[in-house]
């Protein structure tokens, strides 16, 4: 980009105001991101990256003589405007996923991201697994975003630009389902909770109700150890939930680690107050 941009400023003198103007504003967000990603391919993939990054700069390089032979002023214009654009809190793509997933203050406090603006707004409007519930949600831009694989799952996304060991998940069910012929009150009990959340496979180290858009919820933190094929996964997370009419939402963090690591609690303290930013952006209409 930093090439592109000097390209424009060379061909046309009169809008290099303009150009050093878009340049900063991405670089006061993301020139820090992208040295960080460097280091962080490096410590993943060692002497791969080390040996591919050559061939990427080539193919870059193959690019920009391209755009330069081809370049017109509607189209410098067009750049700048377009790099101005993404060093603001308005576009998303899965490279800006992937730089913003690599800030150095996102990573040591993930709530940063939100607090910042850099979200995704997600509805609930129109889906069909939603059963008419309308809920409304920001996420980080950096999580990726995914549907649900299992019947009740609306929508999940992943940490580190889906390559993380986090999802949060949005769970949407008939509160029917939920309490087999048991009046409406046991919902927001400790029993219920753990019957219905934890399944027998997960324990609950704190159980609480709370208030969200004048709405009780369950607050439920849950750890335990996973077990799929021969492989065991350690977990710890929080779920929020709630009814919406004749339905029980249930919103979920979850964070995962091998067997053992005891690391997966570390990350649930790390992400709980991202997920309460997520939570505090839910807006819901109608069904109370």
């Amino acid at each position: 980009m930093r090439s592109t941009i000097k390209l424009i400023k060379q061909q046309y003198p009169d809008l290099g105001l303009e150009a050093d103007a878009a340049q900063t504003h991405w670089d006061a967000v993301f020139k820090v991101c992208e040295d960080n990603l460097d280091v962080r391919l490096t410590e993943k993939f060692g002497d791969k990256w080390v040996t591919a990054r050559p061939t990427i700069l080539q193919q870059g390089q193959a690019a920009r003589k391209i755009l330069q032979d081809n370049m017109t002023e509607d189209l410098a214009r067009s750049v700048i405007r377009e790099t101005h654009l993404r060093g603001t809190t308005l576009a998303d793509s899965p490279v800006r996923m992937l730089l913003l997933a690599s800030h150095p203050d996102f990573m040591k406090q993930p709530e940063e991201e939100i607090q910042r603006g850099f979200v995704t707004p997600f509805s609930t409007q129109g889906h069909q697994k939603a059963n008419g519930v309308k809920l409304n949600l920001k996420v980080p831009m950096s999580w990726k975003a995914a549907e649900g694989d299992r019947p009740h799952i609306v929508q999940k996304w992943t940490s580190d630009a889906g390559h993380g060991a986090d999802i949060i998940m949005v769970q949407i069910g008939p509160v029917s389902a939920a309490l087999t012929d048991q009046p409406k009150e046991v919902l927001f009990t400790e029993d219920f909770a753990r019957e219905y959340f934890g399944q027998a496979k997960l324990k609950i180290s704190d159980f609480k109700t709370m208030k969200l858009e004048a709405r009780t919820v369950g607050w439920v933190k849950l750890d335990g150890v996973l077990e799929r094929l021969d492989t065991k996964i350690e977990t710890s997370g929080i779920t929020c939930y709630f009814l919406s009419g004749e339905n029980l939402v249930a919103i979920h963090l979850s964070c995962f680690a091998k067997e053992g690591s005891g690391t997966s609690e570390s990350g649930r303290k790390k992400m709980e107050p991202l997920f309460k930013s997520v939570l505090n952006s839910v807006v819901l209409t109608g069904g109370r």
